[in-house]
């Protein structure tokens, strides 16, 4: 899980550079087709602070591989559904979207409710 989340945060910190030349080449945003740069920012983010979430998961012993799978996936799945959202606001009503959608949070609750219980197990021990 440690390395998991460190390498998500390097990627998110990576990612920081795309955002600063939206902001400083003139044009570079229409050229690319992106409509709505904050969405870019809110997956920037996203993915750095989700990547500090799995980094701190790592603390959580014996929980199990479903759990890690699940929240190291989600980690990723739920910060990139901004990224179409950046060049098709309206994608948001596709019903392609929005099962990628309901996909991604359910696998990422399942995984963050498993570490949880099983942290939980571990402290009342």
């Amino acid at each position: 899980m440690v390395a998991a989340g460190v390498t998500q945060v390097a990627v998110g910190a990576m990612s920081g550079w795309g955002l600063a030349a939206l902001v400083g080449v003139p044009g570079l945003g229409e050229r690319l087709g992106v409509v709505d740069p904050v969405r870019l920012r809110q997956a920037h983010l996203d993915v750095l602070i989700m990547g500090g979430l799995v980094t701190a998961a790592g603390l959580v012993d014996d929980a199990p591989s479903w759990a890690k799978r699940a929240t190291k996936v989600g980690a990723w799945t739920n910060p990139l559904l901004f990224v179409p959202l950046a060049f098709r606001p309206d994608a948001a009503r596709s019903k392609m979207y929005t099962a990628a959608s309901a996909t991604s949070f359910t696998v990422t609750c399942a995984g963050w409710v498993g570490l949880a219980l099983t942290a939980r197990r571990a402290a009342r021990r």
